[in-house]
């Protein structure tokens, strides 16, 4: 099972349908079992059933849960992949030790990979579709991925993955890859594009 927490302010708003529903789309037809859970409904005991867990994005300026990093001293313990898109990634990168700095991104961004990684499959030099005003600053221990020419796009830590960019939205494959890397414990297989 694929745990997915929203990470929406407001949780049964519109916003909802627009960065929620489309990962779970995305992971239910590649044959995966989803369980959605608000953030604020999240115990500890729901993460160790999961297989690997997705922070969803949010809205621009939807940015609330950054100051609610307390709600996620678990992220410590796990053994599961994680991956954490838009806000996510940022909430990942504050977990990680990292900080996150002002960067308005809207639309299309062509990113450039800095290092070929199997969750971005062939994603080098390709448009990704961006929306957010803070970017992940990570820690020397965090490998950065890929880059925008404004920020960092990706990056990675043992199984956490961070993605600024919207795979929702283009670029579904890498959520596919990421549920098989869940599938998988950890072991990432060969990219197919």
């Amino acid at each position: 099972m694929i745990l997915l927490v929203s990470l929406i302010e407001e949780e049964n708003s519109l916003h909802h349908m627009e960065f929620v529903v489309p990962v779970e789309k995305e992971v239910k037809e590649r044959g995966h079992e989803t369980r959605t859970v608000h953030y604020s409904k999240l115990i500890v005991e729901d993460v160790p059933e999961a297989e690997g867990i997705i922070l969803c994005g949010t809205a621009l300026g939807d940015n609330a849960i950054l100051n609610e990093q307390h709600r996620f001293s678990w992220l410590e313990t796990i053994s599961c992949p994680v991956l954490g898109i838009c806000v996510g990634a940022n909430l990942l990168c504050l977990a990680l030790g990292g900080e996150v700095e002002r960067c308005l991104e809207i639309g299309p961004v062509r990113l450039t990979a800095t290092v070929k990684d199997p969750l971005l499959g062939e994603l080098n030099e390709k448009e990704v579709y961006d929306l957010h005003a803070l970017a992940p600053l990570p820690p020397d221990s965090v490998q950065i991925l890929a880059r925008s020419e404004a920020c960092v796009q990706a990056f990675k830590k043992d199984s956490f993955y961070g993605l600024l960019f919207h795979p929702e939205v283009r670029h579904g494959d890498i959520i596919g890859r990421f549920c098989s890397l869940a599938s998988e414990k950890g072991e990432m297989p060969e990219a197919k594009d």
